[in-house]
């Protein structure tokens, strides 16, 4: 039993450690396009949201 909610504890904990990297990954990608933005270059390509 002690087993069985170590797994499951672990894997929640990595699920929502995998969503926060992908959440940050995201926001800093966007800072990057802002900031070069407001130093007036322009950005090319497209933005990946998955």
């Amino acid at each position: 039993m002690v087993i069985a909610f170590g797994n499951i504890t672990y894997i929640v904990i990595y699920n929502q450690n995998q969503r926060y990297d992908d959440l940050k990954e995201g926001n800093d990608h966007i800072l990057d396009i802002l900031d070069n933005q407001e130093d007036g270059e322009e950005t090319v390509g497209e933005v990946d949201y998955e």
